[in-house]
């Protein structure tokens, strides 16, 4: 015999057959019970999507629970590509870039005014790997307009040296970019402000702004009519911003908010 178990029982070869054969069906049922299907999250902009170990972005408000992983994957990638105008996919972020090529394809759509938005690689791995599947381009950083594949630095280098960047990206040359200065100042002179600070939150693109206005004529104004007043000032750049954060406050507000 093959010696006493616990409590004094026999175990045979086939009798552990079995077990294994019962454990390897057990797996197999709760790996083919994972389904996935399509369905749409209440949160505009939820984080990210975890799968297993991995992480999909799901920045257009969908969950994966069925159908085919490919092609939902396939479809998570077309959403994130076609979140803005201008994607770029890149190493780090503008602000600060992980890699030399991402720095230059940075430095280079600034310098022409080209807004963008862009995904960081280095923070999802099935992102990093599934995209260049995707898009058929093995290397970061990959710039798309309105969902389609530019390229790289080398191609967007060409595309300026022949004077086609600005016109494939569809950029209006002769406007000109929303700054926090031109805010600042705006906003100033509309409301009589002793203090406007306003922050580019879009890496300098002039999408984004966090703005700080404090001014006496928001004594006894309700706080949606002060947000009205500062939107009112920036009427014509209102238009172009994608978000905007406001706080208004009074002279006393402020100081008491200071100390």
């Amino acid at each position: 015999g093959l010696g006493n178990m616990a409590g004094g029982s026999q175990w045979w070869p086939w009798q552990a057959l079995q077990a294994l054969t019962l454990l390897s069906a057990i797996l197999v049922m709760a790996d083919s019970s994972s389904s996935w299907t399509l369905a749409r999250s209440r949160s505009p902009l939820p984080p990210s999507l975890s799968l297993g170990q991995q992480k999909l972005p799901n920045l257009s408000g969908l969950r994966l629970r069925g159908g085919d992983p490919q092609a939902e994957v396939d479809e998570m990638l077309k959403t994130l590509i076609n979140k803005s105008p201008v994607m770029l996919f890149m190493k780090g972020s503008p602000s600060q870039p992980q890699c030399g090529f991402s720095k230059q394809m940075v430095a280079l759509l600034q310098r022409h005014k080209i807004e963008f938005d862009h995904f960081d690689i280095l923070q999802d791995e099935l992102v990093r790997q599934e995209l260049k599947r995707y898009s058929k381009w093995a290397t970061y950083p990959q710039l798309y307009v309105n969902g389609e594949l530019v390229g790289g630095l080398d191609i967007c280098k060409e595309l300026v040296e022949s004077g086609e960047l600005e016109k494939y990206c569809k950029v209006d040359a002769g406007k000109d970019k929303i700054t926090t200065e031109v805010i600042e100042n705006k906003v100033t002179q509309a409301l009589d402000a002793t203090l406007v600070k306003a922050e580019d939150l879009s890496d300098g693109c002039g999408l984004k702004f966090s703005i700080l206005v404090v001014s006496p004529q928001f004594e006894g104004m309700p706080l949606i009519e002060r947000h009205r007043a500062v939107h009112a000032a920036l009427e014509k750049e209102t238009p172009d911003i994608h978000a905007l954060t406001l706080k208004c406050l009074t002279p006393q507000q402020h100081q008491a908010a200071s100390t």
